[in-house]
């Protein structure tokens, strides 16, 4: 794909979702203030007049007043305005100043017709966007004091094009000629009062975590590839001809427009009117949009499954919320789908656990059967989606996923995964879950992928979906945890729970799609581990390894892990999965080679040793293993870190 091609691709992705948002929320701005002058019989207060703060308030304050006189003076004044509307938007340093041209005219008619704003508001705000657009030094003011301004956009350059094949070349082995396009947009999420990070987290309390603004800012962090990402991404395409690549995401990017996004006419509606009032809200209906704009997945089709056992809607994420009912089905909606009340409440009891003996032997059965308890009563809510999906699921992704050769069915998906999580906010998935590379090279010869194609699309959208809308709160565990010089990603007990309810999502998945056992006992004991940690972490220190580890060869002699997976699997032979049988898959028993008291007091070498010993395979090299395992958790850590750090902003990359 040729330079001018690849930016083709990349600038029609830009403003379709974020201009009406700008424009309503400056339009609305403007107009309250403009209606306080009116009202008014003395002067005006600049702190009585609502803030835009892109702008200078003495200019902003001063243009209202004229534009009042010059109305009362001579209303055909009013017509004598430009014919276009041109809005100098901010840019980064980096980047070259950009214009936008849209019609007045149209988007007069936006205003007037669609949200019933009267013409002669409409005319004097645009006016007033010409005067500041069209002054150099209000324009560096707009782009210095980004404060409350939604969402912003910019083009490509060639510049930026040969800067992003400059950052590929330093990756090792990358064509960079034949590189994916994988990143089309760059937006920042900032925590608009600092005071937010002094406040303990309270899980039902979105408000002020979610406080977030856009902006643009540039493509300079690479920490990704810390743990080795662009090389697995790379290698898991590599079977695939790369025109075939391109061509396909070629065809992905037309059907993507072709569906109407989650957050279409109703849902503005009622949320412009409403106004701009909880933060979380306002974050969510621009997340969804970023995500629907750039990828073939929407998130009502996502949870009509997922809510299908209730009759809320996710509609109700975006009502004004007037009554009762409507504020308890957003809680509910919130609670089940976002962030999982069933997961953070069960850790909320007190648990008296065993006294420990030497070998454990009074602590481990207990544990396992609580986790147990726990999965069982887990499983019962997420698991009916993936068994119905096959009769009910949106019929626009067959019509781009099936086809009637299984293996360009397996091509397919494997691009539209690929191209999903091959980002810098996606990947996150793969940080923190690097068991899903595992499912990931599974797809390319999957056998019964013409069965089970929409089922690896709604995992894959509900895992994206989970992680974007709980980004906010893991950066402010983050903030906080950024007090301390030492802090590891496993001291915040949120993120320990959010990590808990996606391992056990990914277990349930792999339950009703899998049956590798191989595989199985790794997704168990992770979720293990991981149930372990939130209920005492320092019981952990007893394990030869944990959640974090990556490794996936055994040795066939050592179960390390026994499950009970007979009735499942003798279910799948006859295809007759069932949630009675998913809900009965449990843990056994766990070896006494990987947990003892004496493990507690060796060294995380010493641990990686007698683990290499006791269960890999000699197809695992011991460098490597000791390469990827070492430190672990600390780099794991540092790579999140980056990420909501990479210019000092909060990074939603795709």
């Amino acid at each position: 794909m040729n330079d001018n091609a690849y930016l083709n691709i990349k600038n029609s992705q830009r403003l379709h979702i974020n201009k009406m948002i700008i424009l309503i929320t400056f339009f609305n701005t403007f107009l309250a203030a403009k209606r306080k002058i009116q009202e008014s019989s003395e002067n005006i207060s600049l702190k009585k007049i609502p803030r835009i703060d892109n702008i200078s308030s003495s200019i902003y304050l001063d243009f209202i007043q004229k534009s009042l006189e010059k109305q009362n003076k001579s209303p055909v004044e009013e017509n004598k305005q430009s014919s276009v509307f041109k809005l100098q938007m901010p840019l980064t340093d980096q980047q070259p100043p950009m214009n936008h041209n849209h019609s007045l005219n149209g988007l007069n008619n936006i205003l007037e017709q669609n949200f019933g704003y009267d013409k002669e508001d409409c005319d004097s705000f645009f006016e007033f966007i010409n005067k500041i657009s069209n002054n150099t030094e209000q324009t560096n003011y707009f782009q210095s004091q980004i404060d409350e301004f939604s969402i912003t956009a910019t083009e490509m350059t060639e510049e930026d094009s040969s800067s992003q094949q400059k950052t590929n070349k330093e990756s090792p082995n990358t064509d960079t000629n034949e590189c994916i396009p994988t990143t089309v947009s760059i937006f920042n999420l900032e925590v608009a009062r600092s005071s937010d990070v002094e406040k303990p987290l309270n899980v039902e309390d979105e408000e002020t975590i979610y406080d977030f603004n856009m902006r643009i800012i540039s493509y300079d962090s690479d920490y990704e590839n810390e743990l080795e990402l662009h090389e697995f991404f790379e290698e898991s395409v590599s079977m695939l001809d790369k025109s075939e690549i391109f061509s396909f995401l070629e065809i992905l990017k037309l059907e993507n427009k072709k569906y109407r996004s989650s957050i279409h006419g109703e849902i503005k509606n009622v949320f412009y009117r409403n106004g701009f009032k909880s933060p979380f809200k306002f974050f969510s209906l621009n997340i969804i949009s970023l995500l629907e704009n750039r990828f073939f997945l929407r998130l009502k089709d996502v949870l009509n499954f997922y809510l299908s056992k209730t009759t809320i809607s996710f509609k109700v994420l975006f009502k004004k919320h007037g009554d009762n009912k409507s504020k308890t089905e957003a809680l509910l909606l919130y609670n089940k789908f976002i962030c999982s009340s069933f997961v953070q409440n069960f850790f909320s009891r007190r648990f008296d656990i065993p006294q420990a003996d030497a070998r454990l032997t009074s602590v481990i059965p207990f544990i396992i059967n609580f986790f147990n308890k726990f999965f069982s009563e887990y499983t019962e809510n997420v698991t009916p989606p993936f068994l119905n999906l096959n009769f009910n699921y949106p019929i626009k992704y067959r019509k781009l996923f099936f086809s009637e050769t299984q293996n360009k069915t397996n091509i397919n998906l494997l691009i539209w995964v690929h191209d999903l999580l091959n980002n810098k906010t996606n990947s996150l998935l793969i940080i923190l879950f690097p068991e899903l590379k595992l499912i990931i090279k599974k797809i390319y010869k999957f056998g019964c992928i013409k069965a089970y194609y929409k089922k690896f699309h709604y995992f894959f959208a509900l895992l994206v979906f989970k992680l974007n809308l709980n980004l906010p709160k893991i950066k402010y565990e983050f903030d906080k945890m950024n007090k301390t010089d030492e802090c590891l990603i496993t001291d915040s007990k949120f993120i320990n729970l959010f990590m808990l309810e996606m391992r056990c999502l990914i277990c349930t998945f792999c339950l009703v799609v899998f049956t590798d056992k191989e595989l199985m006992k790794l997704l168990f004991f992770k979720a293990f581990a991981c149930f372990v940690r939130s209920l005492n972490r320092n019981f952990l220190k007893c394990f030869l390894f944990d959640e974090h580890s990556v490794f996936n060869i055994f040795k066939d002699k050592y179960d390390f892990i026994r499950l009970n997976l007979d009735d499942l699997y003798a279910r799948h032979m006859i295809n007759k999965v069932s949630l009675e049988a998913i809900s009965k898959c449990n843990v056994i028993t766990l070896s006494d080679k990987i947990i003892f008291l004496e493990v507690n007091f060796l060294s995380e070498e010493s641990k990686l040793n007698q683990l290499y010993e006791f269960f890999l395979t000699n197809e695992y090299s011991y460098s490597k293993f000791i390469s990827e395992n070492l430190n672990i958790k600390k780099r794991i850590t540092n790579a999140v870190k980056k990420y909501f750090e990479s210019s000092n902003n909060f990074i939603i990359n795709f």
